[in-house]
């Protein structure tokens, strides 16, 4: 498992650095390395934790419990950190009922959910985190209607639902986001409807849809786009009739289209128009 690529957005934060399954690894070369982290800390459980014995390490207000056997029952300490403002809680076995004691930190600001089971009814509990500005919801049980709770946070900047069951109708709510900038929707079944929705989040600065459904139809919308500046079209039905639809996103300064059926000519045009662009056209990079 390779690090996540992270691209700069319009948020007063970088982006959260975490554990992201990269699209040139395979799922089950991740399950091998999520499990040997997982067998790595096996040992840090609720009791450890609850108890003191183990003090998560922390990186500024970061607060790291990722792959522990931490569970619900261990969350409650959490109201012991809440001055923390990024809190990783990928690969946990907790549930919808342990984020009622995230819910308590006032001032956090980023929260990763990666490969956790929680569902919509979780997000229910996110809703009341206005200083949210982060959140990692990759490889979880969420569909379209769990993302209307996040219509009540005012600064919810960058979204990662890459793997889950998001689908064109939950995009039309995502739209609707007042600060959204970064959207990671990677091997979802978005199609060119909800790349249409999209048109009105006139803030969004980065999109990743590789593995969708988008075609050339939703590269012409992404043409509304005003300050677009990282697209991730890789695995996607675009082709070089796509291309000539984002000579109009003069922001643009990075592009994937690995797996698209591009030719070299198409990108050469591209690139004439937009000459700051760097596109990646290898698959898995």
């Amino acid at each position: 498992m390779r690090p996540a690529r992270r691209w700069a957005v319009s948020h007063p934060l970088p982006l959260l650095l975490c554990a992201l399954c990269w699209p040139g690894s395979t799922r089950a070369e991740d399950a091998k390395v999520i499990a040997a982290l997982r067998a790595a800390r096996a040992d840090i459980d609720d009791k450890a934790f609850t108890k003191g014995l183990y003090r998560p390490a922390q990186w500024g207000q970061r607060l790291n419990l990722s792959y522990t056997a931490v569970t619900d029952a261990g969350l409650a300490r959490l109201e012991k950190y809440n001055d923390v403002s990024r809190l990783d809680l990928g690969y946990l076995s907790i549930t919808d009922a342990g984020l009622v004691h995230v819910q308590k930190l006032g001032k956090l600001i980023e929260l990763t959910l990666i490969g956790t089971p929680i569902t919509d009814a979780g997000l229910e509990h996110l809703a009341a985190m206005p200083s949210l500005g982060i959140l990692v919801l990759d490889d979880t049980r969420i569909s379209d209607a769990g993302l209307a709770s996040l219509q009540k946070l005012p600064g919810l900047g960058a979204l990662y639902a890459r793997r889950t069951g998001i689908t064109d109708v939950g995009l039309a709510t995502v739209a609707t986001y007042p600060s959204l900038s970064a959207l990671h929707v990677t091997d979802t079944a978005v199609s060119d409807k909800g790349i249409e929705y999209l048109k009105k989040a006139d803030k969004l600065a980065v999109l990743d849809v590789a593995g969708s459904k988008i075609t050339d139809a939703g590269a012409e919308h992404l043409a509304a786009l005003p300050v677009l500046r990282s697209l991730d079209l890789s695995r996607t039905g675009v082709t070089d009739a796509g291309l000539v639809h984002l000579k109009k996103n003069a922001q643009l300064q990075w592009l994937g289209l690995g797996g698209c059926g591009v030719s070299a000519a198409a990108v050469d045009d591209l690139r004439a128009t937009l000459p700051d662009l760097t596109v990646e056209t290898k698959s898995g990079e």
